[in-house]
């Protein structure tokens, strides 16, 4: 009796020719490889030329959390701008969100406006090409031609009420152990501090915290730091600043709105 033997299924034999060899697959690993290569300056390049638009986006849900934690903790919060402490370059120097929340008087030195940095929020750097302004006290070449004034401007806050309404408060940073002036070098705060541990070697914390009252904002502009730093430092305002739109924060909402 002759014994017959199956065919093979057709869907096997489908499989086997679909399989690739070592050699295909190291080609196409190496395709890959050189892709990924190729992709990293073109993202490097999209994260320097980061647009207005991506940027309004981050700074909004950077309010939106803001005008949150006012509302969950019940007390005046908001978000602070402010370029790291670099005493030796501040165009260069990274600019940042801070989210901050009002203390009590007699934990800060019986400051009635101090301000510290919220608890297990890291400050949020900025898109290394863009830089945020306050504009309020900037309409003239002269206020902004430099480097003491260009901290000025771009150091300010925007401050939500316990009902989560924007208001204008007064401002004051300091550490979380509340130390103010020279003298306060005992705080380890990383946030903010005293600008003896921030131009120290190694430094203690980020930012200055401020020696003046300021007054809250509710607008500023988005401008393109490479062009701002390759203008001259006396036409700056007249060339370029009183030409950008203001953005501006919705009292009720906390939303960006245009001019």
């Amino acid at each position: 009796m002759i014994k017959k033997t199956c065919p093979e299924p057709v869907e096997w034999k489908r499989n086997q020719k679909a399989a690739f060899s070592m050699v295909e697959m190291l080609v196409v690993l190496g395709i890959i490889a050189v892709l990924v290569a190729l992709a990293i300056p073109a993202i490097s390049t999209m994260q320097k030329s980061y647009n207005s638009t991506g940027t309004e986006s981050m700074i909004g849900s950077a309010l939106a959390t803001a005008r949150t934690l006012a509302i969950s903790h019940q007390q005046y919060a908001g978000v602070r701008f402010q370029k790291a402490g670099d005493p030796n370059n501040v165009r260069k120097a990274d600019q940042y969100m801070i989210f901050i929340i009002y203390e009590e008087p007699k934990k800060m030195s019986n400051l009635t406006d101090a301000f510290r940095a919220v608890d297990g929020y890291k400050p949020m750097k900025l898109p290394e090409n863009i830089g945020i302004m306050d504009m309020t006290n900037i309409n003239l070449d002269a206020n902004i031609n430099d480097d003491t004034k260009l901290s000025d401007a771009t150091t300010f806050s925007i401050i939500f009420s316990p009902a989560g309404k924007l208001v204008k408060h007064l401002v004051q940073t300091r550490n979380k152990d509340g130390v103010t002036g020279v003298t306060g070098n005992s705080s380890k705060d990383d946030v903010f501090n005293t600008e003896n541990n921030i131009t120290a070697t190694p430094p203690i914390g980020m930012f200055r915290q401020d020696n003046v009252q300021e007054q809250s904002r509710n607008g500023f502009v988005i401008y393109n730091r490479e062009q701002f730093n390759n203008l001259n430092v006396n036409t700056r305002y007249s060339e370029y600043l009183k030409n950008l739109n203001s953005v501006y924060v919705n009292a009720y909402t906390g939303e960006l709105i245009g001019k």
